[in-house]
């Protein structure tokens, strides 16, 4: 009878075990999640703005190249050339200069959080 009582005392207990493990897991989930959805959010707002100053600010300098060169056009050329060259870089260095670190920067993300679980 004893040994009864002890048995479905330990079951009761496993399954309240369970429930919070579970309970515990949906929470990490759902604050993982809300970490990775707001960083990600403020990244693209960034993102957003830089893009905007990279464009006005390519606007102004070929607009400020073509007035010593007597040719909008010019400078317009010459700052789109520019963009060319490092779209050219950029996508034969790829792997180096934007995979990798992209990878590495949301493996350290993970692992922070895995640390201060």
């Amino acid at each position: 009878m004893i040994e009864t009582n002890n048995i479905q005392s330990i079951i009761e207990e496993s399954k309240e075990y369970l429930e919070t493990k579970v309970e515990e897991v949906k929470l990490q989930a759902a604050e993982n999640l809300s970490e990775g959805i707001a960083e990600t959010a403020s990244q693209l707002i960034i993102g957003g703005i830089a893009i905007l100053f990279l464009f006005f600010f390519s606007i102004f300098i070929a607009i400020y190249i073509g007035s010593f060169l007597d040719s909008y056009w010019y400078g317009f050329g010459i700052v789109s050339g520019f963009y060319f060259l490092l779209l050219i870089l950029f996508g034969s260095f790829k792997k180096s200069f934007l995979k990798l670190p992209i990878q590495n920067s949301v493996i350290k993300h993970f692992f922070k959080n895995l640390e201060n679980e």
